[in-house]
């Protein structure tokens, strides 16, 4: 899916470490531990996301939501939240990747602060 969208970010894996804190100092633990500089969380997980330690650990943090952009799935209403896959089989790559990469699409918060 990544090289499919040409996604240049690198990813790692929790099982490349071995991490032991849970919840919020996780995510501290994570950032730490990868040389983050910089934490993004979806808008859903800012009930439980303190921001606080994030500050304290000199980590900036943002929450990011995607909008529904409507797109053509072959039936007359557009269904929103489905996954990537829906709209790759119904944009195509080169229109997904559009639509993703497009950051006119997304709400970003200010550093720390919730959306």
């Amino acid at each position: 899916m990544i090289k499919e969208l040409n996604i240049e970010t690198k990813i790692f894996s929790d099982k490349d470490y071995n991490f032991k804190k849970k919840n919020n100092e996780l995510l501290i633990e994570m950032c730490v531990n990868t040389n983050a500089s910089c934490y993004i969380s979806n808008k859903g997980s800012q009930n439980y996301v303190d921001l606080e330690i994030f500050r304290r650990k000199k980590i900036d943090h943002y929450f990011i939501n995607y909008k529904n952009i409507a797109y053509e799935q072959g039936q007359n209403q557009f269904i929103p939240n489905l996954t990537i896959f829906d709209m790759l089989f119904f944009c195509g790559q080169e229109k997904t990747e559009n639509i993703i990469k497009n950051t006119n699409n997304l709400e970003i918060s200010k550093n720390c602060e919730k959306l």
